[in-house]
């Protein structure tokens, strides 16, 4: 899918996409679903154990490859980032943005693939 033309969605719907738009997460997102059984895991649960580990994957490994899926990573991100949904704008604070701090090395390797949106979240997170 391509994230330029991805449509607005709301929380509810932010791990199918998540698993919708960034393809090498599917299986880890169906896995998530299956331990959590009958029970639907928030969209905060599933991007903490999904899409974190998965960049921190890719910042381990490097290379051209490692670009290219951080840059559509951190698109999808700036989607989020510019949600009229304030739910989805937390997520990219708190869960995405927030754990990156813990790291100076870490953010300073994914602050080049920021949009300005994702940007303005840390920006506040790292004020707060």
């Amino acid at each position: 899918m391509n994230i330029a033309n991805l449509e607005p969605f709301g929380y509810e719907e932010a791990g199918e996409k998540l698993a919708e738009c960034i393809p090498e997460l599917r299986d880890a997102y169906q896995r998530e679903l299956q331990w959590w059984g009958s029970e639907r895991p928030a969209p905060h649960a599933l991007y903490d154990e999904i899409l974190n580990p998965y960049i921190n994957e890719l910042l381990a490994l490097g290379g051209a490859a490692q670009q290219t899926a951080l840059k559509r990573v951190f698109g999808f991100v700036e989607h989020l980032a510019t949600a009229a949904d304030a739910r989805l704008r937390d997520l990219v604070g708190v869960t995405i943005c927030e754990p990156l701090l813990a790291d100076h090395v870490r953010l300073g390797l994914v602050r080049q693939y920021m949009g300005p949106a994702t940007l303005g979240i840390l920006k506040t997170v790292q004020q707060g």
